[in-house]
């Protein structure tokens, strides 16, 4: 798997491209002795992790449980990367889920990631996962789903399923053309609604200016990273579903403003 991905990916640090298998589990072997605490000086604290669809290997990620002076510069708490055979089919989306739940079970309440100001795809994925103030999500929403513009479908979606949603419809209509599915949802009040194919982001509205999820960066001099501060939330968990065929299913997502 981390054959598929670059040795310098946008910012990831893969050691392990072009190794031999034999120089790969030498390489493991540190990186479980660095997991469990065997450090050198320059070294931060971290656990890996690795992403799995059935047997598959399809990701990885670095999480860091502090940050020294240059990786608060030039890196942050969080690393991952998706092999290339994998990618644009909501592993990235997945994987950062999953990271920032570790990253509450070890009890953060600011993460900063970093990522190169080009990487489109990831700095999407970054600003997705935002998250609402506890006391300020909605209890529900009902999702709408259209085929070539007719409501065909609806569900109600909550916290308590994880704010995910799964429809199961015909791919093709009586002619045999394939159908145009699309999703919209009820207004909920208090919220502006942003509707990104099948991904739903409702963005709480509140009467200030300042933002205090998102932070800019302070004392960046290099100008490539994009930073974020994200705030976590008990029982709030953001995961992505993917499309085959005649099934599709997206996350619900909240953000503040």
């Amino acid at each position: 798997m981390l054959q598929e991905i670059a040795l310098n990916e946008n910012g990831f640090n893969n050691k392990v491209y072009g190794m031999s298998f034999d120089q790969f589990k030498q390489w493991l072997k540190k990186e479980y002795a660095v997991d469990n605490g065997n450090l050198e000086d320059w070294m931060v604290p971290q656990t890996s992790y690795w992403l799995y669809d059935d047997e598959k290997p399809v990701g990885y990620g670095r999480l860091r449980h502090r940050l020294n002076d240059k990786l608060a510069q030039t890196g942050g708490h969080i690393g991952y990367a998706v092999r290339s055979s994998e990618r644009k089919k909501g592993y990235g989306n997945k994987l950062l889920s999953l990271l920032l739940v570790e990253c509450e079970k070890i009890g953060f309440n600011k993460v900063q990631i970093g990522a190169n100001i080009d990487n489109i795809a990831s700095n999407k994925i970054i600003l997705n996962h935002g998250s609402n103030p506890a006391d300020k999500q909605p209890d529900s929403i009902i999702v709408l789903v259209y085929a070539d513009g007719k409501l065909v479908w609806q569900q109600l979606v909550t916290a308590a399923n994880g704010w995910r949603y799964r429809f199961e419809l015909p791919k093709y209509n009586a002619a045999g053309k394939e159908i145009v599915y699309t999703i919209d949802e009820v207004a909920v009040d208090g919220y502006d609604k942003t509707v990104d194919e099948y991904d739903l982001i409702n963005t709480y509205r509140e009467n200030t200016s300042e933002n205090p999820d998102i932070t800019p960066p302070t004392g960046d001099t290099i100008g490539i990273w994009l930073w974020m501060v994200l705030m976590f939330l008990s029982g709030t968990a953001l995961l992505s579903l993917l499309a085959y065929k005649k099934y599709v299913g997206r996350r619900c997502k909240h953000e503040k403003k």
